[in-house]
């Protein structure tokens, strides 16, 4: 009700088409994706936060949204288990507890040695997430020996699951581990 009817200039651009996209990482494409991390980390072009959260979306499974908005009171060490709570299908599945795998209890270990805030990947003033993640992936992809043109962290969720097939899980473990609602999604991965 801002504008009045047929009166909004985009009406006669066409949308533009989604495509879409069922990208998987081979274990050699995702060794180069974390020696463009290492690489950039260690030459102080790159947060040590988003380095971990790159690595973390890879070894969790979880979306962006989900890990980077992961606060200390999800984390259980002494259960090893993360529950999420805040998540795109929420409604229909409830609260998501997942197993900490030892790559990810590493990550965490690390990050509450440096505990500035509430949050695992705090932003600049540790009272809010981190952001500007999509300027700081580009510069990863753009590390000359990385070659993953057009990779999405979201095909690390992807391989993630792909992952979890290869080695013989069960679909239904690697929709759980994901937050999918069981049987809807398994065919775009």
């Amino acid at each position: 009700g801002w504008r009045p009817r047929a009166t909004n200039p985009c009406v006669r651009f066409p949308k533009t088409k989604e495509t879409s996209c069922s990208r998987v990482l081979s274990a050699p494409e995702l060794a180069r994706l974390e020696a463009s991390i290492a690489s950039l980390e260690g030459e102080g072009r790159l947060d040590q936060f988003a380095a971990d959260l790159f690595r973390f979306l890879a070894l969790s499974g979880l979306r962006i949204g989900e890990a980077k908005n992961l606060m200390w009171r999800n984390i259980s060490l002494t259960k090893n288990t993360m529950t999420i709570t805040d998540y795109k299908t929420f409604d229909a599945i409830g609260m998501k507890v997942l197993p900490i795998n030892p790559p990810l209890r590493e990550i965490l270990k690390r990050r509450s040695g440096l505990k500035l805030g509430a949050y695992i990947f705090p932003g600049l003033s540790g009272k809010k997430p981190i952001q500007g993640l999509r300027k700081m992936w580009l510069r990863v992809l753009d590390v000359k020996t990385c070659k993953l043109k057009g990779v999405t962290p979201h095909d690390l969720r992807r391989t993630f699951k792909t992952t979890c097939t290869d080695l013989g899980y069960h679909d239904g473990t690697g929709e759980i581990l994901l937050g999918h609602s069981l049987g809807k999604i398994t065919d775009i991965y």
